[in-house]
């Protein structure tokens, strides 16, 4: 049996410049954008939770704002 295992810091460097590729950085670093940062920020805590993470990952991406659906396919 396999353990999968990873790194915290990488996986959010890895989503970081995802969200640098799609160009939508600027709207992320926005003040008034608080939602779509919410959003990024409860993509990336998807991995505390001890729930079925598919089911809660699919939730999440129904909410999210349309520009961020390309992290959600790159998840």
């Amino acid at each position: 049996m396999s353990t999968i295992a990873g790194c915290l810091f990488h996986l959010v460097q890895a989503f970081w410049g995802r969200i640098q590729l799609e160009g939508i950085n600027e709207d992320y670093m926005r003040e008034e954008n608080s939602e779509l940062r919410v959003h990024f920020h409860s993509l990336i805590a998807l991995i505390f939770i001890s729930v079925d993470v598919t089911l809660a990952f699919y939730q999440l991406r129904e909410v999210v704002e349309e520009e961020l659906l390309p992290i959600f396919d790159y998840a």
